[in-house]
């Protein structure tokens, strides 16, 4: 299998590139920090588990077709006995059933990551609310409860930079905004269209369908996990103007 589980900041080797980066985010957002770091974290290792089973899965196979490859192999001659004739149906129904499930482990990996992306982008609007509402709680001596936060992309745009914070100038940020644009087509129109076409990694696979493509997932989680730290960061600098 040549694709990777993802891991989370808690998890990723700070030795080995290619994670996500740490933030230190303490004062009014500091609980908030931490919670989006432990749900990360258990993101995580969900996704691990799946990309963990169908690794035994394909490791037994593999081991399977190599110990009995000689039994396996079908015969070149079309003169056989009867007995003979159901010894090899029955070989090429156990190599179809190993296909099969060869086709099944592509299709659940394919699968977990689609989901795996809908669920970060999930998260990142979760907490570019709770960002939002507690700045607005804090600012104006209120219960972050009685706050009402956005619900659209471009909604949140314009209300932080309100605030002062151009979202686009966060760590992370084309990879995040990579993912909400996945998030969409999952949702809405599985292919590589116009809207993913704009993103360089996704040039290749124009016009493919999603579930036929790699995505490039712990780049995602690298992408939602700095932008929302970033914010935060930014976002507390702000309240300790």
């Amino acid at each position: 299998m040549t694709r990777k589980p993802i891991y989370s900041t808690f998890q990723h080797p700070s030795i080995i590139p290619g994670g996500p980066n740490a933030y230190w985010v303490v004062g009014h957002l500091g609980s908030i920090f931490s919670e989006l770091q432990w749900l990360l974290f258990d993101f995580c290792r969900m996704h691990q588990i799946v990309y963990k089973e169908i690794a035994h899965i394909e490791e037994w196979l593999t081991r399977f077709t190599q110990e009995n490859k000689e039994k396996l192999t079908l015969s070149s001659t079309l003169d056989l006995s009867e007995e003979e004739y159901y010894e090899e149906v029955q070989k090429a129904r156990i190599l179809d059933s190993i296909i099969a499930q060869d086709q099944e482990n592509k299709r659940v990996i394919g699968f977990i990551d689609q989901m795996a992306a809908v669920g970060l982008w999930a998260l990142a609007e979760q907490f570019l609310g709770k960002i939002y509402r507690t700045y607005i709680a804090v600012t104006t001596n209120v219960d972050a409860d009685t706050v009402s936060s956005p619900y659209w992309w471009d909604d949140f745009i314009k209300e932080y930079a309100s605030i002062g914070i151009a979202l686009s100038t966060c760590d992370g940020f084309q990879d995040a905004n990579e993912c909400r644009v996945i998030n969409n087509a999952i949702k809405h129109d599985p292919t590589v269209g116009k809207r993913l076409e704009a993103f360089p990694y996704f040039t290749p696979y124009k016009g493919s369908k999603l579930m036929e493509v790699p995505l490039d997932m712990q780049r995602y989680l690298n992408g939602v996990n700095d932008f929302l730290g970033s914010l935060m960061e930014k976002v507390e600098a702000q309240l300790f103007k």
